[in-house]
């Protein structure tokens, strides 16, 4: 860099976390991105399972679940419509990755709603914003 100045970057993964999500159920969470940095977002992961019952890969439990991204206050949204769970967060061993870093403004509000379509199963939900915290240049 120059004139001294370094780069200050470290990894950092956000957790949007849905507890109990019923059938038919709709509820929203929002993830208040850090004031101190920049938030570039790569790759998204789930973790689901039903009353915290242990899994293996064989009983992975997919959500019938969809998920709309609204970046903002507005009307700016990362998918068209509500969209499944696995089509824009994969699992922990193979996340989705987005075609270029999604970036996301200090101090901006991510806000995520669910629409359960599942019959009969409650569950619960983890979403993981994975990617790196961008702090800008420092002078030595």
């Amino acid at each position: 860099m120059e004139n001294g100045e370094i780069r200050v970057e470290s990894n950092f993964v956000y957790v949007v976390t849905f507890l109990a999500v019923a059938p038919a159920a709709t509820p929203t969470q929002v993830v208040n991105i850090d004031s101190s940095a920049e938030f570039f977002w790569i790759k998204g992961a789930y973790m689901c399972d039903v009353a915290g019952a242990a899994q293996t890969d064989a009983t992975r439990i997919v959500p019938n679940v969809d998920v709309q991204i609204q970046l903002g206050g507005a009307d700016k949204f990362l998918v068209q419509g509500a969209t499944p769970i696995p089509s824009v967060f994969g699992t922990g061993q193979e996340p989705f990755v987005w075609s270029f870093p999604q970036k996301l403004i200090r101090s901006s509000v991510v806000t995520f709603t669910l629409a359960s379509r599942e019959a009969a199963i409650t569950l619960n939900i983890r979403l993981a914003l994975i990617g790196w915290k961008d702090y800008g240049k420092l002078q030595r």
